[in-house]
C-alpha cells in the first residue's frame, strides 16, 4: 500500500499533532487512507519508483529513500502466522519528542553543543515497537528476618532488647499484559524505563491510517521463546516481591533470608506501541576509520506519555578545559596566599 496525496499525487504521513494523514506538500488532512491507495505493494520494491527495499522480510512500513514515499508491506502483516491485534498511535510528534529530550538532559554538565539542539528534528525517528503482552500466572514463597528493638535505662544501666521474628508469605499471582518488546535491536534496559504505555487510545488490528511516517517491523522471536519467558518471568518476580515486601509491617527492620518464584505465560497479544529514537554519534569524525573514535548514544522516548530514558554523551574538551581551568585557578589562589603570607611575615 502505497500512501499519496488524492490532491496533489505527493506523500502522507500520520501527524501525530493532529492526528491524522497530512501530505508533506500541499498540507491537506485525511482521517482515513484514501481508497484509492490501498494497492498491493512489490515483495521488494518501492510502489512508486521501483527502488529496492532492503529486508523486506522483516519490514511492516518502510521509507523509500530515493522518492521519499512511504508504504505499508502488505504481505508482512501476517508472520509466522501472527497478525498484530493492538496498537497504540503516538500522542504528539518529533517536534514534542526533541523539546522532552532537552528539558530532560539540560542541566548535565560538559554535553556537546550540538546534542541537544540539532540542526532539525528529522534526527528523531518515530517507531513502532513489537512487543509480546503476556498473561502470566506465578506463585513464590519468601521468609524473612524481622526485627523490633525496645530500649529502656534502669539506674545508670541502659537495657536493650531485640526481638527476632521470622516471617513467611506463600502467595499466588496474576497479570495481566505484561509488555515485553520483541525487537533485537532495541535496548530492552532502556525500552523498560519508558514503560508503562498510556493505552487509552488503544486501536484494534492495525489501522492503516496511523502507520505512515513510523518505521515498523515485524518481530524478531516467537512469543514461545525462552528468552522472552525469562524476562516475562523477572518482570512478574519483581513485582510480586516487591508487593509481598510491602505487606510485612510493624517491624524495625526487614530482612529476606529465602524466596522462591515460578511462573508460566497463559496467553500473550501481538502489539505495537510508539517510540522516538534519538541518535546520537559522538567522537572524532576525520573520515579515516581507522582513526574515526565514535560512539552512538541513543535516547527513546515514550510516545504517550513523553517518559524519557537514554544516556547522554560527555564533551572531553569541555572536561579537560575545566580541570586545565580549575588548575589555573588553584595555581593563582595558591600564588596569591603565598603573596601575602610573605607580606605579612
Amino acid at each position: 500500500m502505497l500512501y499519496t496525496c488524492p490532491s496533489c499525487g505527493a506523500g502522507m504521513t500520520y501527524d501525530a499533532d493532529v492526528h491524522s494523514l497530512k501530505c508533506m506538500s500541499c498540507g491537506n488532512t485525511f482521517e482515513q487512507a484514501p481508497a484509492s491507495d490501498r494497492i498491493d505493494s512489490p515483495a521488494a520494491s518501492c510502489a512508486n519508483c521501483g527502488a529496492p527495499i532492503e529486508n523486506a522480510e522483516k519490514k511492516l512500513t518502510y521509507h523509500c529513500e530515493y522518492c521519499d514515499s512511504w508504504m505499508l508491506l502488505d504481505t508482512n502483516i501476517t508472520y509466522q502466522g501472527l497478525t498484530p491485534q493492538k496498537i497504540v498511535p503516538p500522542n504528539s510528534g518529533r517536534g514534542r519528542a526533541l523539546e522532552k529530550i532537552r528539558t530532560a538532559f539540560d542541566n548535565i554538565a560538559f554535553m556537546p553543543d550540538d546534542f541537544l539542539y540539532p540542526e532539525d528534528d528529522r534526527c528523531i525517528k518515530g517507531e513502532y515497537v513489537p512487543f509480546f503482552l503476556y498473561d502470566v500466572e506465578g506463585e513464590g514463597r519468601a521468609v524473612y528476618e524481622c526485627e523490633n528493638t525496645t530500649s529502656w535505662d534502669s539506674g545508670k544501666t541502659t537495657y536493650t532488647k531485640h526481638d527476632i521474628y521470622r516471617v513467611v508469605r506463600e502467595y499466588r499471582a496474576r497479570y495481566r499484559d505484561v509488555p515485553i518488546d520483541a525487537s533485537d535491536r532495541i535496548n530492552d534496559r532502556i525500552i523498560d524505563r519508558v514503560a508503562p504505555f498510556d493505552r487509552s487510545d488503544e486501536r484494534e488490528g492495525l489501522p492503516k491510517e496511523i502507520l505512515p511516517g513510523y518505521e515498523m517491523s515485524v518481530f524478531d522471536k516467537p512469543p514461545d521463546s525462552e528468552e522472552y519467558y525469562e524476562r516475562s518471568n523477572a518482570w512478574t518476580r519483581d513485582s510480586s516481591e516487591d508487593r509481598v515486601l510491602s505487606s510485612v509491617r510493624g517491624y524495625d527492620s526487614v530482612n529476606r533470608v529465602e524466596s522462591g518464584y515460578s511462573s508460566r505465560n497463559t496467553a500473550s497479544t501481538y502489539a505495537f506501541f510508539p517510540v522516538y529514537e534519538y541518535n546520537y554519534v559522538y567522537g572524532s569524525k576525520t573520515g579515516d576509520p581507522e582513526k574515526d573514535r565514535k560512539r552512538s548514544y541513543t535516547i527513546y522516548v515514550n510516545g504517550t506519555n513523553d517518559r524519557v530514558s537514554g544516556r547522554a554523551p560527555i564533551s572531553w574538551w569541555k572536561l579537560n578545559l575545566h580541570f586545565i581551568v580549575e588548575g589555573l585557578c588553584t595555581v593563582v589562589s595558591v600564588a596569591a596566599i603565598a603573596g601575602i603570607l610573605r607580606m605579612i611575615l
